[in-house]
């Protein structure tokens, strides 16, 4: 992929693309909330995202499973069920902790659907 790197940041055309840039996750699509699913309309199994397409903000909540201050943001693991996690990178205005509940809600632009997700 050719591009500037913020175009190839923020619309790769690959895994590799999308990681060579930047740290990138992936979730199983079924574990998302109905109405996330719907709003990024893909048929696969697993997408991948950037921390920052997890934004707070009204909509879905789940219990924070850890929490990471890097700098002047924080980064949040949060519980999608027993097996699956999301992972945010945010500016709250205070601190949260573990098991409190945080309300996110996503950036469709910065999830990502490879496929099978080969490289």
């Amino acid at each position: 992929q050719t591009g500037a790197p913020e175009s190839i940041y923020r619309a790769p055309a690959s895994l590799a693309g999308a990681k060579a840039l930047g740290p990138v996750h992936s979730v199983t699509a079924a574990a998302l909330p109905d109405t996330w699913q719907r709003q990024l309309q893909t048929a696969s199994g697993t997408l991948w995202y950037r921390p920052e397409a997890v934004q707070l903000g009204d909509g879905a909540e789940f219990p924070i499973i850890r929490t990471r201050l890097a700098g002047p943001i924080t980064e949040y693991e949060l519980a999608l069920s027993d097996t699956e996690c999301l992972f945010a990178a945010c500016q709250p205005g205070t601190v949260l902790r573990n098991a409190e509940m945080l309300a996110v809600r996503i950036n469709p632009d910065l999830f990502y659907d490879f496929g099978d997700g080969s490289i």
